[in-house]
């Protein structure tokens, strides 16, 4: 158990703790930093408590059963450079759930994951660059229709995705 009073969780912190099954990330906690959870091969879930200010790159790289995130943060920022995404390696993550408070979808966020479909909630004014990017088996998506701005890349390498009708609420000047 994480106290909560950890506002910060650092640099590989729990990085290789092949044996952790679940962690329960307190509600303080502002910063995930790099690797911070990396090759947790057991975890199965997560959920972002809503004051998370900011996660740094390949924070839950190769957590092997990892299948859903919940994001409860309302603005949270990535940290991420080439090939640096948050959930890299995570062959079983498939489900990414959105609080309904949730304003902003970080930079590659869910990029390189197996899902399938996602549901942006009404909440959501803005999906960071490449937010979905290599999500080879994304299909659909539901569209929040206080949508505002959509990032560079976003789509890029969806290969299943076919058919995308952006929301009238997109200011068609943010879309790359």
């Amino acid at each position: 158990v994480i106290p909560q009073s950890v506002t910060t969780i650092s640099k590989s912190a729990f990085s290789d703790c092949e044996s952790l099954k679940s962690i329960n990330l307190p509600n303080n906690l502002k910063n995930i930093g790099k690797c911070a959870f990396s090759d947790c091969d057991s975890i199965t879930e997560i959920e972002i408590p809503a004051n998370v200010e900011h996660i740094d790159e390949l924070a839950f790289y190769g957590c092997k059963m990892l299948k859903t995130v919940k994001l409860n943060a309302a603005n949270c920022s990535t940290e991420v450079s080439y090939n640096g995404y948050i959930f890299s390696n995570c062959p079983n993550l498939e489900n990414f759930i959105f609080a309904s408070n949730v304003k902003v979808i970080p930079q590659y966020f869910c990029s390189k994951t197996n899902i399938r479909s996602v549901e942006i909630p009404a909440s959501v004014e803005e999906i960071g660059d490449g937010a979905f990017s290599y999500c080879r088996e994304l299909e659909s998506i539901q569209w929040s229709q206080n949508l505002k701005k959509i990032g560079a890349s976003v789509f890029n390498y969806c290969e299943k995705l076919e058919n995308i009708v952006i929301p009238q609420s997109v200011d068609r000047k943010s879309v790359v």
